[in-house]
């Protein structure tokens, strides 16, 4: 237990202060991050079922656009992308809350082909095209977890921070308590001695 004196009386307020200040910080930092977090994972889950309603479509139109070439000759087409120099990704890192999160940036050109339908060519661009948006769903959900992981971490110091709290401010009560004790029993000495 701490001694009941002042100067510790004065530290503990000192560190009392400090530490609500933090708690205060940290409230923010997770009122933050979980604004981030559903706005992040809202964006995701539009961008999903974007995603999957466009993959449908194009599925569609590429069965039917594919009906009359054979799946070999088709194959030999594709198998032509073995060098893509039309692919790039660039990737950043972008600092969110104290969490660094990436963006990814594709742009991929499909070779052109000539013996191929142009209905087949241009589904296959359609195609290409989806690789950013898979890229992107993908990201934002992992950026998301990253976010959950932060935000769960952030709770853990806040719920530590809290006890802390509690533990200080117990010991500032019974330190003014025990001062207060000392102070009355010093009156009550000095009382008995003047009278």
């Amino acid at each position: 237990m701490i001694s009941p004196n002042k100067q510790n009386l004065i530290l503990l307020k000192q560190q009392n202060k400090l530490t609500c200040n933090g708690y205060k910080l940290l409230t923010e930092k997770r009122n933050g991050l979980i604004l981030s977090f559903l706005n992040m994972a809202r964006e995701g889950r539009a961008a999903e079922k974007k995603l999957l309603e466009k993959i449908k479509g194009y599925l569609e139109r590429y069965r039917g656009a594919s009906a009359f070439v054979s799946s070999e000759e088709l194959l030999d087409e594709l198998n032509l992308l073995t060098k893509n120099e039309g692919l790039r990704i660039l990737l950043r890192k972008k600092r969110l809350s104290g969490v660094y999160v990436h963006e990814f940036t594709v742009s991929a050109v499909p070779p052109e082909r000539e013996q191929l339908k142009p209905v087949l060519q241009h589904l296959l661009t359609n195609f290409a095209g989806l690789f950013q948006e898979v890229l992107r769903v993908s990201q934002l959900k992992i950026n998301v977890a990253r976010l959950a992981q932060e935000i769960h971490k952030t709770n853990r110091q806040l719920s530590n921070l809290e006890q802390k709290i509690g533990q200080i401010e117990s010991n500032i009560k019974y330190i003014k308590a025990a001062l207060m004790e000392k102070e009355n029993y010093e009156k009550s000495v000095l009382m008995k001695i003047f009278n």
